[in-house]
This record gives C-alpha cells, structure tokens and sequence, in this order.
C-alpha cells in the first residue's frame, strides 16, 4: 500500500516538498469514511514523518500545530490550488498579485474558507477568464 502512496505522490513531492507530510498523515490515519484509525490489517500505523525544514510530526495533533505555525505558507499553497483548479489552467506570474490580495483578506478574516472563496470569485483572473471554444 506503500509503494502505491509514494507513486501517487510522487510528482507533488517534486513540486513542493513541504506537502510530503501532510499528504501521508492525512490519507495514512483516516478511513474512507474519514473517522481516524490507528491500525491496518492489526499493525499500528505509524504516521511519524518529518517536514521539509526538518520539523517532525508523529500525529495529527503536531500537523495542526505545524499547519498553524505556518498558516501563511499553507494558505497561500492553498489558495494557489484552488484558484488553479477555478481558472481550468496554470497561474502565471501575473496572477501572483491576486493570490496575495485573497491571501491577506483571508487573514484578516481569520482564515474563513469563505473569505478564501468569495477573494477567487471576486478575484481579477477569474472575473476576466476566457471561455474556451468548447463553450467550457
């Protein structure tokens, strides 16, 4: 089951290393259903892993911590994501400006999803995004 995790994430850890952590103990300590679990097939999961920078995480208690102490970082790779996801294409370096503004709204909102999700709607290359020829 491993082996199949490492291939998946594979390309991502190339991208950005800082998400090795968070994807594994993510997906490694949760049922489809989404309840935690501590053990598969009788082993007891081991979910320690260490960030990019060298922090170490043995559970979801310490990725909350060190998500939190990096909420910048993760907001703006998540905002990124999902105004990536919204646009249908990569951003580009003039879409950097835009990530920042919802970005610094979204703090000022304490973080709120919806603070992060009405700065992409409202946000400039999502408003001025071309239809393609399929009328997509």
């Amino acid at each position: 089951m491993m082996k199949r995790r490492r291939r998946f994430f594979g390309s991502q850890r190339q991208r950005d290393p800082g998400l090795q952590a968070v994807q594994l103990v993510a997906l490694c300590a949760q049922r489809r259903a989404g309840a935690f679990r501590m053990r598969e097939a009788g082993v007891r999961i081991d979910t320690a892993t260490e960030l990019s920078d060298g922090t170490a995480i043995a559970g979801v208690n310490e990725l909350r911590s060190a998500l939190l102490a990096r909420s910048d970082r993760f907001t703006r790779t998540f905002i990124e994501n999902l105004l990536t996801y919204a646009l249908g294409r990569g951003l580009v370096a003039d879409d950097m400006p835009a990530v920042r503004t919802i970005a610094r709204r979204a703090a000022a909102r304490d973080y709120r999803f919806s603070a992060v999700l009405e700065g992409i709607v409202t946000s400039m290359p999502f408003r001025m995004r071309l239809k393609t020829a399929g009328g997509e």
